[in-house]
């Protein structure tokens, strides 16, 4: 269903006032769209999606659709991600909480 989506625009003139380049990324998103309500695939997977699409569909270059993927601000929220995994994985959120929890005690 999500292919049929991206080959409409393809197939279908564009409506009054969009380009076709507009129209072609209306399709895409479509596409976008049906994978994640339906879970088609990974969801991380169909996030990848226009890194491969706009460059195929020539509404931009893999290096253009790539800086929407590279803010510095999506690293940083990276970053924690990955510290706050790291600390799950070995329980230091549990002894830290213990920790505070002991010191903040009554004396």
């Amino acid at each position: 269903m999500g292919l049929v989506a991206l080959c409409m625009p393809l197939v279908v003139d564009p409506p009054v006032g969009l380009s076709i380049t507009g129209w072609r990324l209306v399709g895409i998103a479509m596409l976008m769209a049906i994978w994640w309500v339906t879970a088609a695939i990974d969801i991380a997977a169909t996030a990848l999606v226009p890194l491969v699409a706009f460059p195929l569909m020539n509404i931009c270059s893999v290096r253009g659709a790539a800086t929407l993927f590279g803010h510095p601000i999506l690293f940083l929220l990276l970053g924690g991600f990955l510290i706050a995994c790291a600390l799950q994985r070995w329980s230091l959120h549990k002894r830290i909480a213990l920790t505070i929890a002991l010191h903040s005690g009554e004396r």
